[in-house]
């Protein structure tokens, strides 16, 4: 741990660096240090910092989801009053919102956890079987091992802008918690409290996450568009995972999903 105070987890404080004060580190002696340099230790470190950040947006998106399931509950047993048609307007809206941005995280989390073990890691084990002769070998196959990684998870030089970028749409996720007040959750099902609950939506701050994800996908698109097709590893291979319907394709750059009638 690089400190020892406590960490809040309150949903409105919460940020993808909250998990900051986590470090990973590895003493070693001679000869292994030179393996496990101190640049190597720092681009791992890096690594694991990036992989906290989408669990905390992971966990982040499925609180919302198990939220908004038990709210379900409650709309299906006041279904019939023209009142709350506002209000289940924006359920409905938020409901959708939740899908858009938990279908990025997630898949980003699958292309970056499939691409470092079934990918990069069985090509580190390949050069290690047939490259490795001495350890300058192994000191140069390993560093291979670990630049590849840091593409697959967007913090190379080259890829920062995206990582800016896909840090600003985890942000999104955690902002999208944060915008469900607490009250909304103390209410009960009756048709009175349902009003409490779905009143308890902080629908302006909804509307801002969102705009602030659209904005994001419409850079990140422009990104695939301007980036190699080619290669190793690389955003438009991620953007294969995330567009395997071509939605965003057929979005194009307008990229309105949907709109709040607030």
């Amino acid at each position: 741990m690089k400190g020892h105070d406590a960490m809040p987890l309150s949903a409105s404080v919460i940020g993808v660096h909250s998990f900051n004060f986590l470090g990973l580190g590895y003493r070693v002696d001679w000869p292994i240090s030179i393996i496990l340099s101190p640049s190597a230790l720092k681009m791992y470190a890096e690594i694991f910092s990036f992989l906290i950040q989408v669990k905390l947006a992971i966990f982040s998106l499925t609180d919302v989801w198990r939220q908004l399931k038990d709210l379900v509950h409650s709309i299906s047993q006041n279904n019939d009053s023209e009142q709350n048609e506002r209000e289940v307007s924006h359920f409905n809206a938020l409901v959708k919102m939740r899908h858009q941005v938990n279908h990025f995280v997630s898949t980003l989390q699958q292309y970056v956890e499939s691409q470092l073990s079934h990918v990069s890691w069985c090509r580190f084990l390949y050069s290690l079987k047939h490259k490795v002769k001495d350890m300058m070998d192994l000191q140069s196959v390993h560093l291979a091992y670990l630049i590849d990684s840091l593409d697959i998870c967007f913090l190379s030089d080259e890829t920062r802008p995206i990582a800016r970028i896909i840090e600003s749409i985890l942000q999104c996720a955690l902002d999208f918690r944060s915008c469900l007040t607490g009250e909304m959750w103390d209410a009960g099902t009756s048709q009175g409290n349902l009003m409490a609950r779905l009143s308890g939506i902080n629908i302006s701050q909804v509307v801002v996450i969102k705009q602030t994800f659209d904005k994001n996908m419409k850079e990140l698109h422009l990104c695939y568009l301007k980036s190699p097709k080619h290669g190793k590893f690389g955003l438009s291979h991620f953007w294969e995972y995330l567009n395997y319907n071509k939605y965003y394709s057929d979005v194009g750059n307008e990229m309105a999903y949907y709109a709040f009638s607030v």
